[in-house]
């Protein structure tokens, strides 16, 4: 079963301000009436604290070092980017979803940049012949 991550950056000049757009994006995450593969978090763990977020943006930096570790032998890992209007993101998104499961790309994963309508396909695939 797929699923997926959302990593937000929330930033304001000020404390109430950071404050108020962290409630802002909670909020319309909460109506964008997600399905969920698990019961979430009754909130959303937002960190002001450096040592803390830092640790969420080093693992989305290391996502794609992961995904081409973990091909089978003899594989290469292609990364493609593709990119649409935002609002088109969402329906992009589960058309590629299907477009991997129909042609057996198990291992396959999507990041990407949601506000910019961008995401990076990570694939392995084998070139033999026999």
């Amino acid at each position: 079963k797929a699923g997926g991550n959302v990593l937000v950056e929330c930033r304001g000049a000020t404390e109430p301000e950071l404050d108020k757009n962290i409630a802002a994006v909670v909020k319309s995450i909460d109506g964008a009436k997600l399905n969920y593969l698990n019961p979430r978090e009754t909130t959303y763990p937002f960190s002001k604290e450096e040592d803390v977020y830092k640790v969420y943006w080093d693992v989305r930096k290391g996502l794609i070092p992961m995904v081409g570790s973990s091909r089978e032998a003899g594989t290469s890992v292609l990364i493609e980017d593709v990119a649409c209007e935002v609002d088109k993101l969402g329906a992009m998104t589960k058309d590629l979803i299907a477009m991997f499961d129909r042609f057996g790309y198990d291992d396959a994963s999507c990041m990407g940049h949601a506000l910019e309508g961008n995401l990076h396909l990570v694939l392995s695939q084998g070139f033999r012949t026999d």
